[in-house]
């Protein structure tokens, strides 16, 4: 693909747009995940409804992130929401292992019971949305810089 924008109007390349598409298309999919794997639970706790509402968030902001201008605003909600992924994978994770763990140690409950490491797909989204983010363009003032 063509690293180079198509319109001043986004600023950001082709392919990083894609890869931000394809980040938001995979939180829309976790949090789908979540909510029917926490369906199963009837929402029991109203905490399991976080990683619902964080993950649709999150693939909303991405979405937007892929199209829209840059501006400093758009961009602290980008990394304000990939921080807030991250700290609700990290919580799941630590929730769905107590889960699997609360009463004494059975490989039954690690198989069947709450998924451990479900909740890091936050956490793996998070980080590959703030790598995506960070944007091949070279500005005409460094095109020159270090070539001798």
């Amino acid at each position: 693909m063509d690293d180079r924008p198509r319109s001043k109007r986004y600023g950001l390349t082709q392919k990083t747009r894609w890869l931000l598409m394809a980040t938001a298309f995979w939180f829309f999919a976790t949090a789908l995940v979540a909510f029917f794997d926490h369906a199963s639970t009837r929402f029991g706790n109203f905490y399991t409804w976080f990683p619902v509402y964080i993950g649709f968030f999150a693939a909303s902001v991405v979405f937007l992130q892929a199209y829209s201008s840059l501006d400093k605003m758009t961009s602290r909600l980008f990394a304000m929401t990939m921080v807030l992924s991250m700290l609700i994978g990290l919580l799941g994770f630590i929730l769905h292992l107590s889960a699997d763990v609360s009463g004494g140690f059975s490989w039954r409950r690690v198989f069947y019971g709450a998924p451990g490491l479900a909740p890091l797909l936050f956490c793996d989204l998070a980080m590959w949305g703030g790598l995506v983010y960070l944007d091949p363009i070279v500005s005409p003032d460094e095109e020159g810089c270090g070539a001798g």
